[in-house]
C-alpha cells in the first residue's frame, strides 16, 4: 500500500474518532449538563481538554499502527487542526441539537451569535476534593481565555499523541513497527552494584554482542525488588518483518513508590541477529 493511501486511511480514521467523541461529548453536555471537555485543574490546566484531545486523536493512532504507516509532518498538521477544530464541533453540534420549546434554536439565531452567547455566558464552578460550589461564576469576557485554554488541551492532547506515535521504535527497512519481545528486571540495594551492571551490560551492547550483554544483565544484581534502591531493565522488540531486533538497557533509582531514569545510564541498540530473553531465564 503506497503512502498516499495510507496517510489518507490514517486522516479519516482520525476524523472519525474525533467525530465520534464530538458527537458524544455534545450528548452528554445536552442531557447532564456536564461538559466533561471543560474541566481544569488551578483553572489554567485544561486536563479535561486533553484527556478528550487523546482519545478524539485515537483514531489516528490506531490506524496508523495497524497499516504500519510512520507519522509525517502532513500528518502532525492535520491532527493539530483536527483537534483545533473538536471545540468548534462540539459548539456546531450543540448549536443543532439544542431546543427551546421544542423548536431548534438553529432557526432563530446564527451559530456565530450562539458561540459568542455561549462563550461570554461561560460559568465556572469551584471544586476541592470533589465538591463544587452549587452556583457557578459566569466569566463574561474571560470566557474568551478561557475557551482559548480548552482548544489549547485539545491541541496538546491530539499533539501527545502524534509525539507517542513518532517515539514508537520503526523499522526503516521493511516498514514495521517492532513489537514488545519481554522485559528483564534486575535490581540492586547499592549503586556500585549497578555501576558494575551498567559498565559491563553497556560495553556488551556497545561492541555489538547484545545477546550476551542480556545474559550479563540477568546475572546481576536479584530480581526481588525488596529493600532495592535501584534497578535496571533490559527492553527488548523484535520486528516481525525482518526480525530485526531492537534492546534498551535503562537504568533507574527509586524515589518513594516510584521508580525514575537515570539520566545518561540508557542504552539502545539495533541488531539483525536473534536475541531472546527467555533462554537466559532457562539457562539460570
Amino acid at each position: 500500500m503506497n503512502k498516499s493511501l495510507q496517510n489518507a486511511l490514517v486522516t479519516i480514521s482520525g476524523l472519525a474518532s474525533s467525530t465520534i467523541i464530538a458527537i458524544l461529548l455534545s450528548w452528554i453536555e445536552l442531557r447532564w449538563g456536564h461538559a466533561l471537555y471543560s474541566y481544569t485543574v488551578w483553572f489554567v490546566i485544561p486536563i479535561g481538554a486533553i484527556c478528550v484531545g487523546m482519545l478524539a486523536a485515537s483514531g489516528f493512532l490506531a490506524m496508523a499502527r495497524v497499516l504500519n504507516f510512520r507519522p509525517t509532518r502532513t500528518t502532525l498538521v492535520v491532527m493539530l487542526i483536527t483537534s483545533i477544530s473538536m471545540f468548534f464541533a462540539i459548539q456546531w453540534i450543540n448549536y443543532n441539537w439544542m431546543t427551546v420549546e421544542g423548536k431548534s434554536i438553529s432557526g432563530a439565531i446564527s451559530f456565530q451569535d450562539f458561540l459568542s452567547f455561549t462563550i461570554s455566558h461561560t460559568t465556572m464552578q469551584v471544586g476541592v476534593r470533589g465538591h463544587y460550589s452549587d452556583t457557578g461564576i459566569e466569566l463574561g469576557a474571560s470566557g474568551y481565555g478561557f475557551a482559548a485554554v480548552q482548544i489549547l488541551g485539545f491541541v496538546l492532547g491530539g499533539g501527545s499523541v502524534y509525539l507517542i506515535l513518532a517515539a514508537m521504535t520503526y523499522c526503516e527497512k521493511c516498514s514495521k513497527y517492532f513489537s514488545a519481545k519481554g522485559v528483564q528486571h534486575r535490581y540492586h540495594m547499592n549503586p556500585e552494584g549497578l555501576q558494575d551492571a551498567c559498565t559491563t551490560v553497556m560495553s556488551e551492547m556497545q561492541a555489538g554482542r547484545v545477546q550476551h550483554a542480556i545474559l550479563l544483565h540477568a546475572s546481576s544484581g536479584s530480581e526481588n525488588p525488596k529493600d532495592a534502591a535501584f534497578s535496571s531493565n533490559m527492553e527488548l522488540k523484535e520486528c516481525k518483518g525482518c526480525g530485526r531486533h531492537w534492546t534498551k538497557f535503562q537504568a533507574k533509582k527509586k524515589s518513594g513508590s516510584d521508580w525514575n531514569d537515570i539520566s545518561g545510564l540508557s542504552l539502545a541498540v539495533y541488531c539483525d541477529e536473534p536475541v531472546e530473553l527467555h533462554r537466559i531465564l532457562a539457562a539460570r
